[in-house]
């Protein structure tokens, strides 16, 4: 197998970076949905003849609200996990190009 051109390892590289910034950026998204999760949350008085259900309510909502919290950090772990990778990648890429040119 030939070594890819240079072209194609730069489009690699960027592309992993864009991948990076786009789960970034939808980690705010879902931090957004957290909170907006959060405050659906009514007290007793707000229930008015559905109290019953206020704690069992509460409870979905904080229940929700956290897994979406999770998923947002989870999201930024892989943005930044794509990030590392693509910085990774140019570097070792970088390295063994000098090391190749140098054998000759």
């Amino acid at each position: 197998m030939a070594r890819p051109s240079d072209q194609l390892i730069k489009v690699a590289i960027n592309d992993l970076r864009g991948e990076s910034g786009i789960w970034s950026q939808e980690s705010g998204t879902m931090h957004g949905v957290s909170t907006k999760i959060a405050g659906l949350k009514f007290n007793r008085t707000e229930a008015g003849l559905f109290q019953g259900i206020v704690g069992k309510h509460d409870d979905i909502v904080d229940f929700s609200a956290d897994r979406t919290n999770e998923g947002a950090t989870e999201f930024n772990n892989i943005g930044t996990t794509l990030k590392a990778a693509a910085d990774t990648y140019e570097t070792e890429e970088q390295n063994n190009r000098e090391q190749f040119e140098n054998l000759w």
